[in-house]
């Protein structure tokens, strides 16, 4: 009986809100490396991210001798078989070029009102607040403006609001096709590789909580998270690591593995059993 690890990008190897960051210190992707390869698991990396970046991330890991199996790319908009180079789409191509479509209209609004869009995505819309000091209430209210603002530019229309999702994060707004899904993809995924399958699940944010909950009810999963997740991931999280980001995840995975942590150069590192 194997393992399949499905790893968050952003928030559980590398802090939210940084589109320029790739990787994670080398100190501990070698750690994560290092667990991963121990535990012979199959890796799959999910993001609202790219397919390109985030094969630039898996062969950036592959440097530390992890070995990715899977892409889910762009909210489950697409899934990359990195043994296969094949590119799988999720997300129905009208809706894809709704995004496409919009992305261009939305550099002026997102400049006027202190937005950064984020680049690097075909069918997700990121837009992140400069100064991320908002309540989560503040982002609701922008988010309706932004819609407000496309419908009466006439970009788009009443009914092209059932082809898109909107998702509010902690720095700021995604939009991305209706028919995407992290969840989705992973079911695609599964169904290809068996059900004796250990499956366990790392997320931290809003947008997590729905393929954390598939992984936990349908596939018996186990599900950790770094101390930086949010509260309804913690309430469902098997184990909750210390520390944000990677050092968060590198102690759930300790405590999920049962492996104990020891201090070097002002470091957390982990010992394997």
């Amino acid at each position: 009986m194997g393992k399949i690890i499905v790893l968050d990008y952003d928030g559980c190897i590398v802090p939210n809100g940084q589109p320029n960051r790739v990787n994670a210190s080398p100190f501990h992707a070698q750690i994560l490396a290092d667990i991963l390869k121990n535990e012979r698991a199959n890796i799959v990396f999910c993001s609202s991210r790219g397919i390109n970046l985030l094969e630039e991330v898996a062969r950036n890991f592959e440097g530390y001798g992890m070995e990715v199996m899977n892409i889910v790319a762009e909210d489950g908009s697409f899934i990359k078989d990195r043994k296969t180079g094949k590119i799988e789409t999720i997300a129905k191509s009208e809706h894809i070029e709704l995004i496409r479509r919009i992305k261009n209209f939305f550099t002026d609004f997102a400049y006027d009102n202190h937005f950064v869009v984020q680049d690097g995505k075909q069918a997700v819309l990121t837009l992140l607040r400069e100064e991320q000091i908002y309540t989560s209430d503040q982002f609701y209210m922008k988010s309706q403006d932004i819609i407000g603002y496309l419908i009466s530019s006439g970009l788009l229309k009443d009914t092209d609001l059932e082809k898109i999702q909107i998702v509010q994060t902690l720095e700021g707004v995604e939009i991305y096709p209706a028919s995407a899904g992290t969840d989705k993809a992973l079911r695609r995924i599964f169904a290809q590789v068996g059900l004796d399958e250990i499956i366990i699940g790392a997320g931290d944010e809003k947008s997590d909580v729905k393929w954390l909950k598939l992984l936990k009810n349908e596939f018996a999963g186990t599900i950790v998270a770094p101390g930086n997740a949010v509260d309804q991931i913690k309430k469902i999280a098997d184990y909750v690591g210390k520390g944000e980001n990677i050092k968060g995840l590198l102690d759930a995975l300790s405590k999920c593995f049962g492996y104990y942590t020891v201090a070097d150069k002002n470091e957390q590192s982990l010992c394997l059993n």
